[in-house]
């Protein structure tokens, strides 16, 4: 099995990343972690990480990964867009829910504390 698990690299998507991660090592499964826009990387975590660059939604890039790689789960984190960013790319999440070729589980946007 295969989980695919989108990252921004920021807090909450590196909290959909150990979800991801947890699921992948209980499961024995392989985890592809995919970026779209390239920024800074996080250190210590393996991973096979592809990154992407293009014009148009980056929900639309990432299920094109997600349809070649044929994932079996897709993690996304929860967090929302405000402003012009939601109005001009939506929400990146529910971008992939809609239009996922597999199940998704969202990782909530809530720290442990």
């Amino acid at each position: 099995m295969t989980i695919v698990c989108g990252t921004d690299f920021s807090e909450a998507s590196a909290r959909a990343a150990d979800a991801a991660a947890a699921l992948a090592r209980a499961w024995k499964d392989e985890l592809l972690l995919v970026h779209v826009r390239i920024e800074s990387l996080r250190a210590g975590r393996p991973f096979e990480l592809r990154m992407l660059g293009g014009l148009g939604r980056v929900a639309d890039h990432f299920v094109q990964i997600a349809e070649e790689v044929k994932p079996d789960l897709i993690v996304v984190d929860m967090r929302r867009e405000t402003g012009l960013g939601r109005v001009w790319h939506g929400s990146v999440s529910h971008g992939v829910i809609d239009l996922a070729p597999a199940s998704v589980v969202s990782a909530p946007n809530v720290a442990k504390g």
